[in-house]
């Protein structure tokens, strides 16, 4: 990706996969931008994609946000 810099990539993603190493590779590209779903609150998220789903992906975005990592919810 960083071939082309003046590109934005934007990686649509339920957002439980994204790791310390992930967090990484998009602090290294700052043109491949992060887009985490979501189905809204804490009630919907977790009664469609499991139990604690809303409370992983919360910590992720603080720590994308920890890292000046820009990235979008959908």
């Amino acid at each position: 990706m960083n071939q082309y810099p003046e590109i934005v990539f934007l990686v649509f993603t339920n957002g439980t996969l994204i790791d310390e190493n992930k967090i990484n590779k998009f602090q290294k590209q700052k043109n491949v931008v992060p887009m985490i779903s979501l189905e809204g609150n804490e009630e919907k998220t977790d009664e469609r994609r499991g139990q604690g789903t809303f409370a992983q992906l919360q910590q992720t975005m603080i720590q994308l946000k920890k890292r000046n990592i820009f990235f979008g919810l959908s």
